[in-house]
């Protein structure tokens, strides 16, 4: 006898690229240009000059990293990501 465990699907998280930091694409596979992770201009975060200001997100402009579960386009990322899952699941 076999058992077979189904479970629906669902991503946790969502991916955010490490080069633009925008959502649902990794850094190798990015065609967008640099954005730093930590002030939001065109170099990467490891050669970033403003680590002693305060970060500004690269996606809203706000006062946070692009990674901050607050951002209101993080937010909206999450939100259509569950939403994509739903409609798996329902499969």
């Amino acid at each position: 006898n076999i058992r077979i465990y189904v479970e629906r699907y669902q991503r946790p998280t969502t991916l955010l690229c490490t080069n633009c930091q925008r959502a649902n694409h990794a850094g190798h596979q990015c065609a967008f240009e640099t954005r730093c992770g930590h002030c939001a201009q065109d170099h990467t975060v490891d050669e970033c000059p403003n680590t002693a200001n305060p970060p500004k997100c690269a996606n809203c402009k706000l006062d946070h990293t692009p990674t901050d579960k607050n951002c209101v386009v993080y937010q909206a990322v999450m939100t259509a990501q569950r939403r994509k899952n739903q409609r798996r699941n329902r499969k």
